[in-house]
């Protein structure tokens, strides 16, 4: 499981960790990830236990974080629904975080995950 977080630098092909701020994901590996201009997605991701032994488990996450990528702070997502406008009947998702263009500002994500 990793905490630790890397760019690549593609013109020159190098490596170097990333010292990050904020509120981070616990613990984990194999997250999703994704670009959205000036800041990275990600999702999920799995922490496993192994004792060496005969106990081994899993957790699987289903949080989204957000790195700006600018400032390299952390910031717990949240999604929330909203009753979808018109005759056609759902709900939409929408995606709170600090980049979002109404004035609300994203939940924290209560920690002990």
């Amino acid at each position: 499981c990793h905490v630790d977080l890397w760019l690549a630098t593609l013109p020159d092909m190098k490596w170097q960790k990333v010292r990050t701020l904020g509120i981070a994901p616990s613990i984990r590996s194999g997250m999703s990830v994704c670009a959205d201009r000036r800041r990275a997605i990600f999702f999920g991701g799995v922490w496993d236990y192994d004792d060496g032994e005969k106990d081994f488990h899993s957790v699987f996450h289903n949080d989204m974080y957000s790195l700006n990528l600018d400032s390299k702070r952390w910031f717990p997502l949240q999604l929330k629904t909203k009753a979808a406008k018109g005759k056609g009947k759902g709900k939409t998702l929408e995606l709170e975080d600090e980049d979002a263009p109404e004035p609300e500002a994203a939940s924290p994500v209560p920690p002990g995950r």
